[in-house]
């Protein structure tokens, strides 16, 4: 168990000592100022901000979109008359269909 946590200790503080490093490196080998470099992180956030929120719009519509013919196939089938499902493979219970059996005081 020492072994381990010394690991864990080790794996942290070499985490935390490169992420040091490489903000130390980064702030002094940046080709812009501190200023602009706020500037540019915040227009690229606006702009993959605006990307994301059209790409979540077009996802939404095309769900929304896929709900409803699920829903209008599902009326369609279910709103036939009966005689239409002499075809039909039915499943007598959901117990036969999975083999799992439900005890008796938990059936409605």
């Amino acid at each position: 168990m020492e072994k381990r946590c010394g690991e864990s200790l080790g794996f942290f503080l070499g985490l935390l000592a490169g992420t040091a490093i490489g903000v130390s490196l980064g702030m002094i080998l940046a080709p812009h100022s501190g200023e602009e470099n706020r500037r540019i992180i915040n227009d690229k956030t606006s702009e993959y901000k605006a990307m994301m929120n059209e790409k979540f719009a077009e996802y939404r519509q095309k769900a929304s979109q896929a709900a409803s013919n699920l829903q209008n196939s599902a009326r369609e089938y279910f709103n036939r008359p009966e005689s239409s499902f002499e075809g039909d493979v039915v499943v007598g219970s959901a117990s036969e269909a999975t083999g799992v059996e439900i005890p008796a005081e938990e059936k409605a």
